[in-house]
């Protein structure tokens, strides 16, 4: 995917976007602006709202780039050449010149990403926590741990082990060679798989609502 839009460059990556991101830019704040934080924060001003929502959105923005950063900044380090990152509506792409020179080097690469948007899930509801705690805006605080959610809902999400996701590649890199190879055949798949998941609600059974109901436990919020 070529980027309509450089951006520039981060740990010597260059990072792009397309336009189709002004999509799901428009969408987080829409939802944030009419659903979530009035919900979160009913007492605060109909501005407040909707300047959180954008700020909060352009966040999640760059919180995708980090979980695509993560993946190149260990693939550079590992002797593959970046040719850069793209986000697009449907997150982001890490563009590599060339594989993995064995199953370890992708294995540690795949878990980069998820590890980085963990400890950024981490870090947003440890801060709503301290912000709820000091009688921050209930719209601030509220934005913080809706990052919370999201940053962890994607950590575990892309650890799922089905192509094309990172658990997949990381649990290549655990199995033998033998069985590795069996399991690789299952990439022509794992979009439709992971659709069946989405439409018979296991997704959000075993998934979503787990973790929306330790960030709202964790940080006392009741919108979750």
């Amino acid at each position: 995917m070529d980027d309509d839009v450089r951006l520039g460059r981060i740990a010597g990556v260059a990072v792009g976007a397309s336009w189709s991101l002004l999509v799901i830019l428009a969408l987080i704040t829409w939802i944030l602006g009419t659903e979530v934080l009035p919900v979160a924060a009913p007492d605060a001003h109909p501005a407040a709202y909707w300047a959180a929502a954008a700020v909060t959105a352009i966040a999640f923005l760059a919180c995708l780039l980090a979980h695509e950063l993560a993946h190149s900044v260990v693939a550079r380090g590992r002797g593959i050449e970046v040719e850069g990152i793209t986000l697009w509506m449907f997150g982001g792409m890490s563009r590599l010149k060339g594989e993995a020179p064995d199953a370890r080097t992708e294995e540690r690469m795949a878990l980069a990403g998820p590890l980085a948007s963990l400890a950024l899930g981490a870090a947003m509801t440890v801060l709503a926590v301290l912000l709820a705690g000091a009688h921050a805006p209930d719209v601030l605080a509220a934005a913080i741990a809706w990052l919370g959610l999201m940053n962890g809902m994607l950590a575990v999400f892309n650890l799922i082990p089905l192509p094309p996701l990172d658990g997949s590649k990381i649990l290549i890199g655990l199995l033998p060679p033998a069985q590795a190879v069996s399991y690789a055949r299952l990439q022509p798949y794992g979009v439709l798989i992971l659709l069946l998941l989405a439409f018979t609600n296991l997704l959000s059974i075993f998934l979503i609502t787990p973790i929306r109901w330790l960030v709202a436990q964790a940080t006392g919020t009741g919108f979750f």
